[in-house]
């Protein structure tokens, strides 16, 4: 066990480091951006407070592990972390991760919402500005609101475990524990209302769980719906462009085949004036059936192509069209990729606290996941919006 809680401090700070230069290339990029065009959109300033939160959590937490953790406390097992600091240090710690940590989650329910209403109210995924979405009057009062409401409330939910004392050492780092660690309600000296916090962190991370998914679901069944309709509309579109185009080339068709027909028939004519021979006569009228057979046959033929060459054709849609659904996929990719990403990082944590209050016990392998995902957020979240960077600039 000792080797187990060594390996999980350094695979902690390891991942903390990379979530650490993660949102700092976001940030970077973003400041970078702002400095050029004097103005960013509403959604890469929340994807700039996701940064910032995960910037905060990975060094309160992950990268400086129990070394805030008062000295006096005792390491079990004693080959663990390192203790250097006390009590205040320790508050700290869990204070500043617990509002950095809801503070990412409750900007990424935020980041669903927009995504949804941008797709909704008009797709601007593609463009540098969101010119057909109605948030893009807003005030800058309102928009604000928009950016101080998740860091609010997480404030609030941080607040409110220091006036119970609650951050304290919960075995690996500060946060809300009691202590002494494997005390009863009655006789702890801080941290009496453990529960209450950890289940209000519980509810608080379902909740935007709830938001995601909601939101995910919204935004797929507009984009297939859109898919469809464009689907159906360009397939009429082609069968008619390609209708036309089909009539005009059996239109030309038959007038050749009209003058070839006289003129055959006038050569006959020529022929039967001179041979006299009536069953050369016959056999001419026996070739313009077999002639009018094989229009008929090319006409069909003809019409079955244009069906089957429109309905391909339908399905790439025109230029606009086209436009329109790589502006779907790319909104409906951007929301799968940020969206795995949280579920990525959060899932073990609300595994954890349910298997917690079950009473059950915690598997080795979802703690170890609990401690290498939890704090990659900010690196998943960088390695997103670099993809799509990139995309957008080829």
């Amino acid at each position: 066990m000792g080797f187990a809680i060594a390996e999980m401090y350094l695979i902690s700070r390891i991942s903390g480091l990379f979530s650490l230069i993660g949102s700092s290339y976001v940030i970077r990029c973003l400041l970078v951006r702002y400095r050029k065009n004097k103005s960013v959109s509403t959604i890469e300033m929340i994807l700039f407070c996701i940064s910032i939160s995960d910037t905060f959590s990975s060094v309160s937490c992950w990268i400086l592990g129990g070394w805030p953790v008062p000295t006096h406390t005792k390491r079990d097992p004693p080959d663990g972390d390192i203790f250097y600091g006390n009590t205040a240090t320790c508050t700290m710690q869990g204070f500043v991760f617990q509002w950095s940590s809801f503070s990412s989650s409750y900007y990424s329910a935020m980041f669903a919402i927009y995504q949804v209403l941008i797709v909704v109210r008009g797709c601007g995924c593609c463009r540098k500005k969101f010119s057909r979405n109605h948030l893009n009057t807003v005030s800058n009062k309102q928009q604000v609101l928009w950016l101080a409401l998740p860091l609010i409330l997480s404030l609030l939910l941080a607040m409110a475990a220091l006036f119970d004392r609650a951050y304290n050492f919960n075995g690996t780092t500060c946060h809300i524990a009691t202590h002494p660690i494997t005390c009863t309600v009655d006789v702890c000296d801080r941290g009496k209302h453990k529960r209450l916090f950890m289940t209000i962190n519980a509810l608080s991370l379902g909740l935007c769980f709830v938001i995601i998914i909601v939101s995910m679901i919204i935004l797929f069944r507009f984009v297939l719906k859109t898919e469809r309709r464009v689907d159906r509309y360009a397939f009429r579109n082609g069968i008619q462009s390609y209708r036309r185009q089909g009539i005009g080339g059996q239109g030309d068709e038959g007038q050749g085949d009209e003058e070839q027909g006289d003129k055959e028939q006038g050569d006959e004519g020529q022929g039967d004036e001179v041979q006299g021979n009536e069953e050369q006569g016959d056999e001419g009228q026996g070739d313009g059936r077999q002639g009018g057979a094989r229009k008929n046959f090319k006409k069909v033929a003809v019409q079955g192509s244009l069906y089957i060459k429109a309905f391909f054709d339908g399905r790439q849609g025109d230029g606009r069209q086209g436009g329109a659904r790589k502006c779907s996929k790319k909104v409906a990719v951007q929301g799968l990729l940020y969206i795995g990403a949280f579920f990525l990082t959060w899932i073990f944590s609300l595994v954890i606290h349910i298997l917690a209050r079950s009473h059950v016990a915690i598997p080795l392998w979802v703690t170890f996941s609990f401690h290498i995902f939890l704090p990659m957020q900010g690196f998943l979240n960088a390695i997103i919006y670099a993809s799509l960077k990139l995309k957008i600039h080829n």
